[in-house]
């Protein structure tokens, strides 16, 4: 039982890495109104989730997985670029 315990608390730090990884996707605003920064915290979780989806296609089809594991290959700040540049995935103000 207390291993069990600390294999789930060590999933904590993956969890904890997320919500990190999605501020850079966030739209800084200042709004009080619930439905703009619900719809805001959905965008960035949308756009995280297709980062991360990018990276692990992109590991995948260079067959780069064991030598960036844990680290990404495609760098959030290269995916807003790209996204912006190129399909228009500019956050919403």
């Amino acid at each position: 039982m207390v291993s069990r315990l600390i294999r789930q608390y060590s999933h904590r730090w993956g969890i904890e890495n997320g919500f990190k990884q999605i501020k850079r996707f966030r739209v800084r605003a200042t709004s009080m109104k619930f439905e703009y920064r619900f719809f805001n915290f959905l965008y960035a979780c949308t756009m995280c989730n297709a980062w991360r989806l990018v990276d692990l296609l992109m590991k995948i089809e260079l067959l780069a997985e064991s030598e960036f594991r844990h680290k990404p290959l495609v760098t959030a700040d290269l995916f807003l670029t790209i996204a912006k540049d190129y399909a228009g995935l500019d956050p919403p103000d």
